[in-house]
């Protein structure tokens, strides 16, 4: 009778509350991705439906195709910055079945997808990713057609005088910001594994920062050969246009003297 009486308290504020996308281990490897491959775009666990459609003229066979498409998921499809499909991750653990990786790996490879795979107790480091996915490293952006109310800057207006207006996520260097700094590609020629670092780094302006300043330091038994003028310059270059997304200040460097050219 007592327990009639004594009311339940109503629940006070949403039914609902929102939950983390990706979980930290997740998190960790779309981090890699995009320091590998900082032109593209990812998008986590998508439907092989919204990649793939089926071709059959049959009815029967066109429905027996949209069957095969059902459930299946993908970890990440990479894209291009105009959304177009350059190749697709799967991540694959204990718990798949052989045979239905099988068949998800045999609908890409009919429809010319290229898949790269990892086991998701051994997922790749940053420098693995970029290897195996190089091809796909220097993407560069695609150029959208400028509306009819935008300035089209003349080209005696240089990049530095001008400061172009950049969006919220622009917080690092991109790759057009490193070609710019680098017109002559002295690094990418004669220091293609150089290049590919900075590449690496460029959306971490603090590693970029502490990769770049370690080129300049003596810390191997044998004697360095040391960089020519024309390569030093473009490596202050981009030092120099890193520094700005770095917020808080640092021990001021040295810079590229005389002395390393040679050394």
């Amino acid at each position: 009778m007592l327990s009639r009486l004594i009311k339940k308290p109503i629940q006070v504020g949403p039914a609902f509350a929102k939950k983390a996308y990706a979980g930290r281990e997740q998190l960790a490897f779309y981090q890699r991705l995009r320091q590998a491959l900082p032109n593209c775009t990812f998008f986590p666990d998508i439907a092989l439906a919204a990649l793939i459609k089926p071709t059959a003229g049959d009815v029967r066979l066109l429905r027996q195709q949209q069957r095969q498409l059902e459930g299946r998921h993908l970890a990440y499809g990479v894209f291009n910055d105009v959304l177009e499909l350059l190749c697709v991750i799967e991540l694959s653990d204990s718990s798949a079945k052989p045979e239905e990786r099988a068949a998800t790996l045999s609908i890409l490879q009919n429809a010319s997808i290229q898949c790269f795979s990892w086991e998701c107790d051994q997922l790749p480091s940053s420098d693995q990713i970029l290897r195996a996915m190089s091809g796909f490293t220097d993407i560069a952006p695609a150029r959208f057609e400028p509306a009819a109310n935008s300035v089209i800057l003349p080209d005696s207006l240089s990049r530095d005088s001008v400061s172009a207006p950049r969006g919220p996520a622009a917080f690092s260097l991109h790759m057009d910001d490193l070609l710019a700094l680098t017109p002559k590609g002295h690094v990418r020629t004669i220091y293609p594994h150089v290049w590919e670092r900075i590449i690496l780094f460029c959306n971490e302006p603090r590693h970029l920062e502490q990769y770049l300043s370690s080129l300049s330091l003596q810390d191997r038994g044998s004697q360095r050969n040391g960089f020519s003028e024309a390569v030093l310059l473009e490596l202050s270059d981009v030092q120099n246009a890193n520094a700005r997304f770095i917020s808080t200040p640092t021990r001021k460097r040295t810079g590229w003297d005389d002395a390393f050219i040679h050394r």
